[in-house]
């Protein structure tokens, strides 16, 4: 249809063929979709030697418009208007060459016939044999030639064309990178409703790339886009909603978005709409319906997804708890590198939950994890190093790793509790039974639900006199204030 759409828009050529009054009434018809009485236009006026007539008739048969969907006949009806000398009807046949329809696929023949409509100066024939240069199909590879096809089907004004040369100004792919060029070819081909381009128009304005970072005009763009049916745009058009850039957050709206991306690509669109359910953003909260979505998601590899799923099932929230799936789940989400599939597993396998456990293999991902900055990973890496657990025991770097976790802000606490228990025992440093007290307390500040840690402290401070406990407390508050220097310069 779009191909059909198209010819429309070159109908001011070569009108002097057919009488004018039958081809406007033909395009007429076609614009307002009345496929039926185009033909009854057309028919005639091929018959009467129109190469334009012949061409758009062609174009009808090409997409099943107002008659049954007839590659043979389009392709006749275009070699015959090809042969009444119609430039654009040589590049449509190098389109059926290429693509096989009705006629066996032949890419050689294909390139000759592009070459003959770019030659005499038809913009889209540019267009496709540029990116049979680019590729080496029908042609020995020439990225040189391709771009320069490129770039005069883009001067010829051919959207497709300005919209693919702006992408590769914006990444710097076989031209000198120049976003504020990317930009203008956008804008150039997004103007002519090209939904591509609008797409990355949008993102121009959303990035700041070659021109001012403007979010209410990405927004603009973007919406353009998503109502072409762009699943790209729409899903970042449910991200803005989401998060609330250059607009409030509005999370219904966000949705729905996100349910038109899934609609047609599914995949992180999907997971999205999970995570929605799941938190109870825009909708009530449904973990029966995030599975469903996670579910459809995963099932196309979205590690997000994957590790999400994986948790329900480990949890049993809105399924049936099973740890087996769990941690299949966590595997296939950690084979993509997911920060939280690594952990899960890591965690399962340490536990023996779902599988044998397995401390080398459970070390293995914790390692790798604490090397890419996670500091859970971290923390749980030193326990793993302080009693030897599928590594080689050892108290330093154990202590190392405790630290580099607690410097992270948003740690969950996890590392100091650890540390602190490292200093009642005096493993890798020195004991200390007011710097563990102090630890362990810095811990209940954020985390008061740590029961077990209160009991510990009661435990510790039965072997501690009032004035150690005294300064335990003060080195608590200031280990919260200034972190973990503190407790060097107690030492």
């Amino acid at each position: 249809m779009k191909r059909l759409l198209y010819l429309v828009a070159l109908s001011t050529l070569s009108i002097s063929v057919c009488t004018r009054a039958s081809l406007n009434d033909a395009i007429q018809a076609i614009e307002k979709k009345d496929y039926a009485v185009a033909i009854t236009f057309l028919t005639p006026e091929v018959k009467n030697g129109s190469a334009v007539a012949a061409r758009y008739l062609a174009s009808l048969y090409l997409a099943g418009e107002g008659i049954p969907q007839n590659y043979d006949e389009a392709f006749r009806l275009y070699a015959l208007a090809a042969k009444r000398g119609d430039l654009f009807s040589e590049g449509e046949l190098g389109f059926f060459y290429e693509k096989g329809l009705g006629i066996k696929q032949d890419y050689i023949k294909a390139a000759k016939q592009y070459k003959k409509a770019a030659d005499g100066g038809v913009p889209e024939a540019m267009h496709a044999l540029s990116i049979l240069y680019d590729k080496g199909i029908g042609v020995q590879k020439d990225q040189k030639k391709a771009l320069a096809l490129l770039e005069q089907a883009a001067e010829k004004n051919d959207a497709r064309a300005q919209n693919e040369l702006g992408i590769k100004y914006a990444t710097g792919t076989g031209v000198i990178k120049n976003t504020i060029k990317a930009f203008e070819l956008f804008r150039l081909a997004a103007e002519q409703k090209n939904a591509g381009a609008q797409l990355n128009l949008g993102y121009a304005y959303s990035k700041g790339l070659g021109v001012a970072q403007n979010p209410s005009e990405a927004i603009r763009w973007y919406t353009m886009s998503a109502e072409q049916g762009i699943a790209d745009a729409q899903f970042m058009l449910g991200q803005i909603y989401e998060v609330g850039i250059g607009t409030e957050p509005d999370y219904k709206l966000s949705l729905q978005w996100y349910r038109r991306a899934a609609k047609q690509a599914g995949g992180y669109a999907s997971f999205k709409i999970g995570f929605f359910y799941l938190e109870g953003m825009g909708v009530n909260k449904d973990p029966e319906e995030a599975a469903k979505w996670f579910t459809e998601a995963a099932n196309q590899d979205i590690d997000f997804a994957q590790a999400a799923l994986g948790d329900l099932y480990e949890t049993g929230n809105g399924v049936k708890k099973d740890e087996k799936i769990a941690i299949a789940l966590y595997r296939k989400a950690a084979a993509h590198r997911s920060p939280m599939g690594m952990y899960r597993l890591a965690i399962m396998l340490k536990d023996g939950r779902g599988a044998p456990q397995d401390y080398v293999q459970s070390a293995a991902l914790l390692e790798q994890l604490a090397n890419m900055g996670a500091s859970e990973a971290q923390a749980q890496l030193g326990l793993f190093y302080e009693n030897g657990l599928g590594v080689e025991q050892d108290y330093q770097r154990a202590i190392s790793l405790y630290k580099l976790a607690s410097s992270d802000k948003d740690n969950t606490g996890f590392a100091f509790e650890y540390l602190g228990f490292a200093y009642e025992k005096g493993h890798g440093v020195q004991r200390s039974a007011v710097i563990s007290y102090a630890l362990l307390r810095s811990v209940l500040f954020k985390h008061p639900e740590r029961s077990y840690i209160n009991e510990h402290l009661e435990k510790l401070s039965s072997n501690m006199s009032s004035s150690e406990i005294e300064n335990a407390k003060n080195l608590a508050f200031k280990i919260n204030l200034k972190g973990l220097d503190v407790i060097e310069k107690y030492n």
